[in-house]
């Protein structure tokens, strides 16, 4: 005897057909018209409808995998119709006099705006070129570039740190940065090749910190091949080098003390610095 639940509902959402009928009821329940398993207790539906084959379970199976695999290709294809409109913007004759009329670095960030708009935060891409430049306003100041990211697609500062960790910028000289240095004066004319030397020294705050690359916890006196000391830093000495022709300045060094450098010690950083 059929249910009242089952026909019920049968009866309800289809009074023009034979809702009475169990073969009926079997069909409706088949194609998901019927209510939830829960609130069934009609044993003959479900013993009938609910089990199936072993080549049921494989088909419901191997079609299942066939939609996953449709649901990535149409992404792929969003994608490939998001990357040719890219492409025809590049090659629009107009775009490209627009970009030369831009700086660099903004016509940069433009092409980063039309690439990660409309996309999820986590789903955005930035290049290598991006990343410098976001991390030039970044560092000129963090509170603006909070603002900028509100109204733009920048990346994230988290993003950002992770490429400053990148480089290693240990006490003492930067062989990496003098390296830089070697490149760039080699491109340029020698008459621009005129630097000066500059250094000078800054109280910073007492902070100790562990640098999970390097195994050691940073923020005490260091004077990079000197030596260090138990002691907390509280100064941080900074020598700069600045072009007299153009407006061009690096840091190359800088080192840590828990007081004023004394003139001794001073004296053999700066031969240090020169040679």
């Amino acid at each position: 005897m059929l249910c009242f639940s089952c026909e019920s509902w049968a009866r309800y959402c289809f009074p023009n057909s034979p809702w009475s009928s169990l073969k009926f009821q079997e069909m409706l329940y088949s194609e998901n018209k019927m209510l939830c398993v829960e609130m069934i207790v009609c044993k003959e539906i479900q013993k009938q409808t609910l089990k199936k084959t072993d080549r049921e379970n494989y088909l419901y199976k191997k079609c299942r995998n066939q939609v996953k695999k449709i649901c990535q290709l149409k992404k792929t294809i969003r994608k490939m119709r998001k990357g040719d409109a890219l492409n025809i913007l590049e090659n629009n004759k107009s775009v490209a006099k627009l970009m030369q009329r831009l700086t660099p670095s903004f016509a940069l960030m433009l092409q980063a705006q039309l690439k990660n708009d409309g996309k999820k935060f986590k789903g955005r891409r930035w290049t290598f070129d991006e990343k410098v430049v976001a991390l030039r306003l970044f560092k000129r100041s963090p509170t603006c570039y909070r603002l900028l990211r509100r109204m733009w697609c920048l990346p994230s500062p988290s993003t950002l740190n992770n490429l400053l960790r990148l480089f290693s910028l240990n006490v003492g000289i930067n062989d990496n940065i003098f390296n830089s240095l070697r490149e760039k004066v080699k491109k340029q004319l020698p008459s621009n090749n005129e630097y000066i030397l500059i250094f000078d020294e800054m109280s910073i705050r007492e902070h100790l910190q562990y640098n999970n690359k390097e195994d050691m916890v940073e923020g005490y006196q260091d004077h990079g091949v000197h030596g260090r000391t138990n002691q907390v830093a509280t100064h941080a000495l900074v020598f700069m080098v600045k072009s007299i022709r153009e407006q061009t300045k690096q840091p190359i060094a800088y080192y840590l003390s828990s007081s004023y450098v004394t003139a001794d010690r001073l004296k053999v950083i700066i031969k240090e610095v020169c040679t």
